[in-house]
């Protein structure tokens, strides 16, 4: 006996996808810049902490140095 198929649900809520970071240089710098004029230094360094794991390669586990890192250069200002 064949199962039934399940229906798709029509529900009307979307789900929320997070933005790509930007890609060049340029607009990368200038989403950190605003991040951090706004006032919203935890997310200049979630950004940056993402950067470097991009830089290192994307290689797991290293997710707390990177958070170290780019929480120190935010904080002194000096994010590269």
């Amino acid at each position: 006996m064949a199962t039934p198929k399940r229906a798709r649900s029509t529900s009307s809520t979307s789900t929320t996808r997070s933005k790509k970071a930007p890609t060049t240089p340029q607009a990368q710098e200038n989403t950190l810049s605003q991040s951090q004029s706004n006032g919203n230094v935890e997310t200049a360094i979630r950004f940056r902490a993402y950067q470097i794991y991009v830089q290192r390669g994307g290689a797991h586990g290293g997710d707390l140095e990177d958070w170290l890192r780019a929480e120190n250069e935010i904080r002194q200002g000096s994010a590269v």
